[in-house]
C-alpha cells in the first residue's frame, strides 16, 4: 500500500488482472475447439467477451478490493488502512461487481488481523475455540434452502449477513488454527501448507476449469444427500482435485517463461 498510484496499479494488474484475460483467453479457444470438434455453431463475440468479464470474479474482486483500500489508506493520509478502508465500504453497494458485497468486509477482516497482530495472538488459543464453535452451529443452518432465490428484502438482507457470518468465522477459524500449527512448530504439517499456499491463486485457476466446468458436466450428486455432498464427497473430491493442481504447477513452474506468461510471477 506504500507504493506510488502508479506502481500498485501495474503490479496489481499484473498480480490479479493479467491471469484472468490470459486464461480467459484460453478458456475462449478451448470453447473453439470443441466447437470444430463437436461441429456445432461458434458462440459470438458477446459470449466470448461475457467470458472474460465474467470469469475469475474472485481475482477481479481482489483487485477492486485492493484499490478501495488503497485509495481509502491514501485519503486518510496514510494514517491507518483499515480506517482507510471503512471510509469506502457504502461503496460496495452501489458499485456491487464481482460480489464485492460479500467479499470487502472479509478484506477488511484481513487487513484488520494484519494491523492488530499484537493484540489477537496472545489470544489466539481462544480465537480458535470461539470460531470454531460459531462456525459448527452456523453450519446446522447451512442446507439447499440457501441456494434458493430469495423473495422478499428480509430474506435477502438475513441471507447476506448469514453469509458473512459463517464465512468469516469459518476463515477465522482456520488463519488461527494454522496461526497455532506453525508456533507450535509441527514442522510436517507446516510444510506442507506452506507448500500448498504458494499456489493458492493458480488452483484458483485451474479449478476453475476442472471443477467447475469439467466435473459440473460429468459428475451429477443432485438426488445425493445434503449433507453427505457438502461435507464428505466434496471435500474429499477437492482435496484429490487440490493435489493434482499442486503437481500441475510443479510441472510447469519448469518452465519459467511459460509460468510467467500464464500466471504474470515468477515461479516460486
Amino acid at each position: 500500500m506504500s507504493l506510488s498510484l502508479k506502481d500498485f496499479f501495474k503490479k496489481k494488474t499484473l498480480q490479479l488482472i493479467y491471469p484472468c484475460v490470459i486464461w480467459g483467453l484460453i478458456f475462449i479457444f478451448l470453447n473453439i475447439l470443441l466447437c470444430i470438434i463437436k461441429s456445432i455453431p461458434l458462440f459470438h463475440i458477446k459470449g466470448m467477451l461475457y467470458c472474460i468479464w465474467y470469469n475469475f470474479w474472485f481475482l477481479k474482486s481482489l483487485f477492486f478490493c485492493y484499490t478501495l483500500c488503497y485509495i481509502g489508506y491514501r485519503l486518510t493520509n496514510k494514517e491507518s488502512l483499515i480506517i482507510g478502508g471503512l471510509l469506502l465500504i457504502p461503496i460496495v453497494y452501489f458499485l456491487p461487481i464481482f460480489k464485492s458485497v460479500y467479499m470487502y468486509p472479509c478484506f477488511l477482516m484481513g487487513v484488520l488481523l494484519r494491523e492488530k497482530e499484537l493484540w489477537w495472538k496472545p489470544k489466539v488459543v481462544t480465537l480458535t475455540i470461539f470460531n470454531l464453535v460459531l462456525f459448527a452451529i452456523l453450519l446446522l443452518f447451512w442446507d439447499e434452502q440457501a441456494w434458493l432465490p430469495h423473495t422478499s428484502a428480509f430474506e435477502r438482507r438475513a441471507y447476506i449477513v448469514y453469509t458473512w457470518a459463517i464465512g468469516i468465522s469459518g476463515s477465522l477459524f482456520f488463519i488461527f488454527l494454522f496461526n497455532q500449527l506453525r508456533a507450535d512448530k509441527i514442522k510436517k504439517a507446516t510444510a506442507i501448507l506452506c507448500e500448498i499456499g504458494k499456489y493458492t491463486m493458480e488452483i484458483y485457476i485451474i479449478q476453475y476449469f476442472i471443477i467447475e466446468k469439467l466435473f459440473a458436466k460429468l459428475i451429477n450428486l443432485d438426488g445425493l444427500n445434503f449433507s453427505l455432498v457438502n461435507f464428505i464427497i466434496t471435500p474429499l473430491l477437492s482435496i484429490v482435485v487440490l493435489c493434482f493442481i499442486v503437481r500441475i504447477c510443479k510441472v510447469i513452474e519448469h518452465k519459467p517463461q511459460l509460468y510467467f506468461l500464464l500466471f504474470g510471477r515468477k515461479s516460486t
